[in-house]
């Protein structure tokens, strides 16, 4: 099950992002319970300074309690400087979420690359 909270005057495909996360649990074959947030700016800004105590704007948290929250502006802004739609940058966080609550981490260059080439490979399947 995939709840969403669109906190942002943006119109979301809800049906997109439901499919991505839906699909990539599938290839993985794994069943999670999630829930996804699209915020703005000030709050992702709050939220990643009270949990990781980083005092600035990231574009997706993951908490282990199966929520990933998406600051939509940072994902649109990114979207534009990467030269692709809102809807792939959403893809590639959703994708890059989810494998942070399965246990996947990029604190080393060795886990980075891991982590990377399997993003990459979710990407291209869903």
């Amino acid at each position: 099950m995939v709840e969403i909270n669109n906190q942002v005057k943006a119109r979301i495909d809800l049906k997109f992002i439901r499919g991505v996360l839906n699909k990539t649990l599938k290839k993985l074959k794994k069943r999670v319970n999630l829930s996804v947030a699209l915020v703005d700016n000030k709050t992702i800004r709050r939220l990643n300074k009270k949990y990781r105590k980083k005092d600035r704007v990231t574009d997706v948290l993951s908490f282990d309690y199966g929520e990933i929250i998406i600051c939509y502006p940072k994902a649109k802004k990114q979207a534009q400087k990467l030269g692709h739609s809102i809807k792939e940058e959403l893809k590639i966080l959703l994708i890059h979420g989810l494998l942070h609550l399965l246990g996947h981490e990029h604190k080393t260059r060795q886990q980075r690359l891991k982590m990377k080439k399997l993003e990459d490979k979710l990407c291209l399947l869903i």
